[in-house]
């Protein structure tokens, strides 16, 4: 599945062609309630709400000051068109905003390290850059991990190692069906705000990634599940990136005093 002009809202599991096309892209596994093929339908359809069914489309000069207006449960989100960046293999434009405001099942948009910044006229090459480089891919939804689930299974096998000096805090593991990654856990139990990181290891790898990435999953108000990626670069300023992935989504919430 793709969204030519939108915002994107699709399941970290589907890769947009764009995204094929300038990067390989790391997927950390999720232990998802049992939610896919609904989703898909629902994602379906909310592509089609937000796109819609003709080709119009606008410039950059025109997608300036132009937002998406959309609700997530009961929370409204006013996410700014340009953390879209266009999809240069299909259009190069933004779908303009539906009228009204859309109830949908997520949320996913592209930030620039590291004041977050979105794609303009100055942006525009960083985004182009083949593999992460100063991007973060950011992933919100309803939609919640089943952490029981994944310490029932997955956890068991993980190796314990010891703590990595860039990930302080941060319980360190590496599984043996994937020895290619390092795995990091907040807590060694199934918690509500567990944050579980997976990051490329090229040292093991025999063949690594040409964009060595991480990928986080935390909690976000203590009621949405996010997910985001970035370059292993990075690794030690995690921290710092997930407070303002969590402040750049705060800032779409109308009217937020936190924003």
């Amino acid at each position: 599945m793709k969204n030519n002009h939108g915002m994107s809202l699709i399941s970290p599991w589907f890769e947009e062609d764009m995204e094929q096309e300038r990067r390989t892209e790391y997927r950390a596994p999720s232990p998802f309630f049992p939610f896919f093929c609904g989703f898909k339908i629902a994602v379906f359809f909310f592509i089609f709400l937000v796109t819609g069914c003709g080709n119009e489309v606008m410039t950059l000069e025109e997608a300036k000051h132009q937002k998406y207006a959309v609700r997530i449960e009961n929370i409204d989100f006013d996410v700014p068109l340009l953390y879209n960046p266009p999809n240069h293999a299909h259009g190069k434009g933004w779908a303009p905003p539906d009228p009204g405001r859309n109830t949908i099942d997520a949320i996913r948009i592209v930030a620039l390290l590291p004041d977050m910044d979105y794609y303009n006229e100055k942006t525009a090459s960083e985004f182009k850059k083949r593999g992460y480089g100063k991007t973060v891919s950011i992933f919100m939804s309803h939609f919640r991990v089943n952490w029981p689930y994944y310490f029932d299974g997955a956890y068991k096998r993980l190796i314990k190692l010891p703590e990595h000096p860039s990930v302080p805090g941060m319980f360190h593991y590496r599984d043996p069906m994937s020895d290619m990654q390092d795995v990091f856990l907040s807590h060694d139990q199934p918690v509500r705000d567990l944050v579980q990181m997976f990051c490329d290891n090229p040292e093991l790898d025999p063949h690594p990634a040409p964009s060595p990435a991480c990928g986080v999953t935390t909690i976000y108000r203590n009621q949405f599940q996010l997910e985001y990626h970035f370059s292993l670069q990075y690794l030690e300023q995690w921290r710092d990136i997930d407070y303002k992935v969590k402040a750049l989504l705060d800032s779409f919430i109308p009217n937020n005093p936190a924003a």
